[in-house]
């Protein structure tokens, strides 16, 4: 790109152009310094910047409550699917507390899932009873865990059942002669 000598108009940014030199090829490259170094950059912005209006992370949260409404749909999906299953007040209640705590933690529940919880829920309710159930959900949620781990309910059912005192039955028992 050549100009006629009447159009030319000289940059206004003359530090920057003193820094450079043209090589023969009429590429632009920085001068280099006497001892063989390239001259420093600036690593200041030199204000034409503008700075973001809006944070990539408010985005993402605005994308992550606005899109899943984790705690409202689950809630609402365990206060349709719950009179559906037989189990107590207490227990209900404790439930209702773990759909929140789930929430809380942005793992909801889909509708196959929560009735396989509150499936899970009633029959242990009814094996080894309300309090046990609503101990070991308080328990999980103590303890930051993702899942009720009604396993535990069977262990603690054989340390309450072996705790007779009397060795010999216990053995008889395992053996299954009891």
């Amino acid at each position: 790109n050549t100009l006629r000598k009447d159009r030319y108009n000289p940059t206004q940014y003359q530090e920057e152009l003193a820094t450079l030199i043209c090589k023969d090829n009429r590429a632009y490259t920085e001068k280099l310094l006497p001892n063989g170094n390239q001259m420093a950059t600036k690593w200041q912005p030199n204000g034409n910047q503008m700075a973001t209006q809006i944070s990539i992370d408010k985005c993402r949260l605005v994308e992550i409550s606005g899109d899943k409404d984790i705690g409202g749909s689950a809630l609402r999906l365990f206060d349709r699917l719950s009179p559906e299953y037989s189990f107590s007040d207490q227990l209900r209640e404790k439930a209702s507390e773990w759909v929140k705590y789930k929430s809380e933690r942005r793992e909801g529940y889909k509708e196959q899932g929560m009735k396989s919880l509150l499936r899970q829920i009633e029959n242990n309710g009814t094996t080894y009873g309300d309090n046990a159930v609503c101990e070991l959900i308080d328990e999980c949620m103590a303890s930051g865990y993702k899942g009720i781990t009604f396993d535990r309910l069977k262990h603690t059912k054989q340390e309450s059942r072996r705790s007779g005192g009397n060795v010999f039955l216990d053995i008889l028992e395992d053996e299954g002669r009891i």
